[in-house]
């Protein structure tokens, strides 16, 4: 009985101690509201008013049901007004989920997170630009700008750029989708960085910090030995990258997001880390130095028109999702120095034929869950192999045709076939292994025929 009770006191404590699952949404002025969880203060969420206004006033606290709520955030909502008012209350903004691309914006006085100036929205301290709106011609940042934040100037119609000396750091995407961007202008007083055919650098010539509005092939200096972390990101003007210095670390994500179709990479390059090619989606061909030892987890994710790779001979590991959807991978040479390939690692490829070394121990979870005609082993002794789930994406992987299931749907009275479930034709393997093989495989891989 004592144990009974105690169990349901337990029950009653945890619901009464756990958050809630649904944050509560309250609705005033043709706006909703969530409420936060200290139950003062709200979120804007979403208004319904389609009015076209001069002005909306966003309010610093909304009263619903008796209760009187604090504005402290906008999350969210289609503004229909020409000028957008930011209360003093609101601390927090979340400028991917509001259109205020081109409004008119105010702050009142007194908020302790935000001031404006020409249309520009940064920290109240002035060290930070944060949103930028109705941004067109030549933009000057003012000085004691020390970071302009990811995406403050996403999709403005700015051409030129004036940077102040004060200014240290650009984040990931500042200004990602800027079609009309094509000019950068750094104060020579700026101790941090310069100005070399429309990239930026750090002063000393070191490290690209940020590829800019360069244009068709970027050559970077022999001086050049690092490349920062998103320094492509959101780039759709450089087509080539070439590295000409003693680059011995490619970092990560540094050309990652954007549209370069080639790259030239050194003899003398160690590492690639994690993600360095991430949706790079026009990357076509890639030529991996010998000299490299190590290639991080994604870091060619979601080259969607790689065609080519060259591994270097001696790499001993394939690391989590490194190629995974790269549709267009035809052909991959695995070098027979090979151990370990991880999870993922191939996901959604489609080959023709796909070599498994000898030298391979291991195979993650949907490392070999690909599209091919032929999966061939080479090893006699059975790598460890993880389950792998059959292919749903060979459709996307480009023009091969390996055996698949073919389903019937009726659409308008209409007998459709379409392919229910890529995946492997002939898995290939050695002839007095065939029995290990078969266990192996047996619950882990789906393929159409087993050949010895």
């Amino acid at each position: 009985m004592k144990k009974s009770i105690l169990l349901l006191l337990s029950l009653m404590l945890c619901l009464i101690l756990s958050p809630r699952v649904y944050a509560e949404t309250v609705e005033k002025d043709k706006a909703f509201y969530e409420v936060n969880a200290d139950g003062q203060t709200v979120s804007l969420e979403s208004i319904t008013d389609n009015e076209q206004k001069e002005t909306y006033r966003i309010p610093e606290k909304v009263e619903v049901n008796g209760n009187t709520y604090t504005v402290t955030a906008v999350k969210g909502g289609i503004f229909y007004a020409k000028k957008i008012v930011i209360p003093a209350t609101v601390k927090q903004i979340d400028f991917g989920g509001v259109n205020w691309r081109d409004k008119e914006l105010e702050v009142a006085p007194g908020n302790p997170v935000y001031k404006v100036k020409n249309n520009i929205l940064y920290t109240a301290d002035g060290k930070t630009v944060v949103f930028s709106s109705k941004q067109s011609g030549t933009v000057k940042i003012a000085d004691g700008v020390k970071t302009i934040a990811g995406e403050a100037f996403h999709g403005s119609a700015l051409t030129a750029l004036e940077l102040p000396k004060s200014l240290e750091k650009i984040e990931a995407g500042a200004f990602e989708n800027c079609t009309k961007f094509r000019r950068i202008k750094v104060s020579a007083k700026n101790p941090y960085m310069m100005e070399k055919a429309g990239a930026l650098y750090t002063k000393n010539g070191k490290k690209l910090l940020y590829a800019g509005v360069a244009r068709g092939t970027l050559m970077l200096p022999k001086k050049t030995t690092q490349i920062a972390a998103n320094a492509f990101y959101g780039n759709t003007t450089v087509e080539m990258v070439f590295i000409q210095g003693k680059m011995k670390k490619l970092a990560k994500k540094s050309l990652a997001f954007s549209r370069i179709k080639d790259v030239t990479l050194p003899d003398s390059l160690q590492e690639i880390e994690e993600g360095a090619f991430m949706y790079c989606s026009k990357l076509a061909d890639v030529e991996i130095p010998k000299s490299v030892k190590k290639i991080g987890a994604n870091a060619f994710d979601g080259c969607y028109e790689l065609e080519r790779v060259v591994l270097p001979k001696k790499l001993t590991t394939l690391e989590k999702e490194t190629f995974r959807n790269c549709y267009s991978l035809r052909k991959i040479a695995l070098p027979k120095s090979l151990r370990t390939i991880k999870a993922g690692t191939f996901e959604s490829c489609g080959f023709n034929q796909l070599v498994i070394p000898k030298s391979v121990k291991s195979i993650g979870k949907n490392a070999l869950q690909v599209t091919t005609k032929k999966l061939i082993f080479k090893g006699k002794n059975v790598p460890k192999i993880a389950k792998q789930d059959a292919c749903q994406y060979g459709k996307y992987a480009g023009n091969t045709d390996p055996d698949f299931d073919l389903g019937v749907v009726r659409l308008d009275y209409i007998d459709i076939q379409y392919p229910m479930q890529h995946g492997i034709g002939k898995v290939k393997v050695p002839a007095e292994s065939t029995g290990k093989y078969k266990k192996a495989l047996k619950g882990k891989m789906e393929y159409r025929e087993l050949e010895y």
